[in-house]
């Protein structure tokens, strides 16, 4: 079963939220204006989703990791 985009009311506007074929709830949007600003948002996730590239931020960078050793 595909994934489906849902929208739900999110106080005084919109969530997206991305399901899997499974009903698992893969990502939540930020509060969106309305329905019509949603929908937009999904047509901006399809069309980046399908060019995207991984950036992975999981890893503390190395000078930040150099400047904590120098602290005492």
């Amino acid at each position: 079963m595909a994934g489906i985009f849902e929208l739900v009311a999110a106080g005084n506007g919109v969530r997206i939220r991305i399901v899997n074929g499974a009903g698992e709830v893969l990502a939540v949007s930020e509060s969106l204006r309305d329905t019509a600003a949603a929908v937009g948002g999904v047509s901006e996730i399809r069309d980046l989703a399908a060019s995207a590239h991984i950036s992975d931020r999981t890893r503390t960078p190395a000078a930040e990791i150099s400047s904590r050793r120098a602290d005492p």
